[in-house]
């Protein structure tokens, strides 16, 4: 069967390709929560913001140390940096300890955008609380499920055909 015609015949809003669900929900959210940053003066790219606020908490710290502190993999971590130090919200120092290791810490504009932050965070913690009314916890059935997936893994649980 040419491929044209595979693809028609999928459902792609099927359980099957329920990470596409997700995928649609999160490019939305960030979306307009980017919008949201914009009306506030918020520079920071929404997918960074525990990033920075834990640079903030942390800092100097490492990225081995965010990882840690964040639940991402080391390399997540190394690909967000970049783009912070670009729009001068983070400066890095090697460690004095340990000349491999380098130290992130934040800029005063970082400090700033930090702020601005934290006066916006507790309007989406309303906002998702009352999307939550609407249509169930939806971070409450995505960290059981997290669970679910750690304790009894896909590919565990998928018998593929023979």
């Amino acid at each position: 069967m040419p491929a044209n015609k595979v693809l028609e015949s999928l459902d792609i809003n099927s359980t099957a390709f329920f990470g596409r669900s997700l995928e649609r929900f999160q490019d939305l959210a960030l979306r307009q929560t980017e919008s949201v940053f914009k009306r506030a003066g918020i520079v920071v790219p929404s997918r960074s913001c525990s990033l920075l606020l834990a640079i903030r908490a942390h800092g100097p710290v490492s990225a081995s140390d965010l990882s840690d502190i964040l639940g991402y993999s080391h390399q997540r971590v190394l690909q967000k940096i970049p783009k912070l130090h670009k729009l001068g919200l983070i400066d890095t120092r090697q460690d004095a300890n340990d000349a491999r290791r380098r130290l992130f810490e934040l800029t005063k504009q970082g400090e700033q955008q930090a702020q601005l932050l934290e006066k916006v965070l507790p309007a989406f913690a309303t906002a998702y609380r009352k999307l939550f009314e609407e249509v169930g916890d939806i971070d409450q059935v995505i960290s059981d499920a997290i669970s679910a997936i750690t304790n009894y893994p896909l590919d565990e649980r998928i018998q593929l055909p023979k």
